[in-house]
């Protein structure tokens, strides 16, 4: 990993842990850590440093989203028989 810049996406953390024993190395060097989690205290009990609180999309938006280039998908949402 020497030489690159890196991102490590942790989703859907349920409980903290010690990041330590993912062996990142030193975010300095162009490592970042994303852990996506619904409670705050798993966040605080990994140390993360920031947090970003974001409220979850309802479920139509969530679909439509990623939907976004499905012409017939959409049509079948609106009607109910997705």
């Amino acid at each position: 990993m020497k030489g690159g810049k890196y991102l490590l996406v942790l989703d859907v953390v349920w409980q903290g842990f010690d990041i330590r024993v993912l062996v990142v190395p030193d975010p300095a060097n162009g490592i970042k850590v994303v852990a996506v989690s619904r409670t705050l205290d798993a966040c605080d009990a990994m140390q993360t440093g920031r947090n970003i609180k974001t409220e979850a999309m309802c479920w139509k938006d969530a679909i439509e989203g990623s939907l976004s280039n499905s012409h017939t998908q959409k049509k079948k949402l609106k009607k109910g028989t997705l």
